[in-house]
């Protein structure tokens, strides 16, 4: 009996246990669903613990969860935003259009820039090399100079007074040019090159004389009076004309057309001046800085147009005027 009651006790003590066991796990499984379903305010939480002074429990409770929320966890079902493949080459297509329809209009306007900038020099550098070579060799009349370049057929005797002319010009000037090379026209040694007007239209050729350090080539002079009595106009300079000079601000590269990159300009008894100002009666800018106007002689009207307005719209438009619109805009 005596072990039979030792044995039982035992017994109902390992069953006590087992059931204390139970109950705390009970007990500590209600408290975990208890804290995530009825959380207590997190301040009040860290203050039973001691964790924290209460001058830092606001700062770490200012985030808390929504209520009845039982846990925090990373949204990782999250679309990814992109561009399609059809979408980029839509775009890529549009930008190539945009661009294939603005690229030449910029490019165009840019060499017209240039143009303008270098034809504006060569004025400038032209009169002041004058001005140099009537201090050393006298006024022009006093040159020796014959009439060149006015006849369309000329005879040998003319052709070799044209060459003579030429050179002779070129002799006195270029000691006061930046000019790198020059071809004499009594040698017959120029290469020629296409010559067109400003409409297109093609005519005879130019021929290097002199080539300036920045690549412009002078490529056509004329005496039109030895003496320097032309009259062309009704200004001090125009009644007193000389010969002209033909200018090609890039020398043989494209187009080599007068009005584009060729311009004339009169040499006078005072200085250089360009063709085409309001005031010449021989070349107007309606006839002779016209795009649409065919003839051989279209865009001799076109350098004083460019010097003075600083623009080459007339290759735009053609309802340009000295005394009305200056631009196409």
């Amino acid at each position: 009996m005596g072990l039979n009651f030792y044995w039982n006790k035992k017994v109902i003590k390992c069953i006590g246990a087992w059931r204390q066991r139970n109950e705390v796990a009970r007990l500590r499984n209600k408290c975990v669903i208890t804290c995530y379903l009825c959380p207590r305010p997190f301040g009040e939480r860290v203050r039973e613990r001691g964790y924290l002074g209460a001058s830092h429990i606001n700062r770490l409770a200012a985030f808390t969860l929504a209520e009845g929320a039982t846990h925090v966890a990373r949204w990782n079902n999250s679309r990814k935003i992109a561009f399609t493949l059809a979408e980029v080459l839509i775009t890529l297509g549009i930008i190539g259009i945009v661009a294939a329809m603005t690229m030449p209009v910029l490019i165009q306007k840019t060499k017209e820039k240039e143009t303008i900038s270098k034809l504006k020099k060569f004025n400038s550098v032209m009169n002041q090399a004058f001005t140099i070579a009537k201090v050393q060799n006298g006024e022009v009349e006093d040159w020796g100079l014959q009439v060149a370049g006015q006849t369309a057929e000329p005879d040998e005797n003319q052709q070799a007074i044209n060459k003579q002319m030429t050179d002779k010009v070129w002799d006195i000037l270029s000691p006061n040019l930046k000019i790198t090379s020059r071809c004499k026209r009594t040698e017959d040694d120029c290469q020629g090159y296409d010559r067109y007007s400003l409409d297109g239209t093609k005519f005879g050729e130019f021929r290097p004389i002199a080539v300036f350090a920045d690549g412009s080539v002078i490529v056509g002079t004329t005496v039109n009076s030895p003496t320097c009595e032309g009259v062309q106009g009704t200004s001090e300079n125009l009644k007193h004309v000389c010969g002209e000079v033909f200018v090609d601000i890039n020398g043989p590269k494209p187009p080599n057309a007068t009005g584009k990159d060729v311009f004339i300009f009169w040499f006078t008894r005072y200085g250089v001046v360009p063709r085409g100002l309001p005031d010449e009666e021989s070349a107007k800018m309606s006839t002779l800085c016209n795009i649409k106007n065919k003839n051989f002689l279209n865009g001799y009207a076109c350098a004083a147009w460019v010097i003075y307005n600083e623009n080459m719209d007339y290759l735009h438009c053609d309802d340009l005027s000295w005394d009305g619109k200056k631009s196409c805009k």
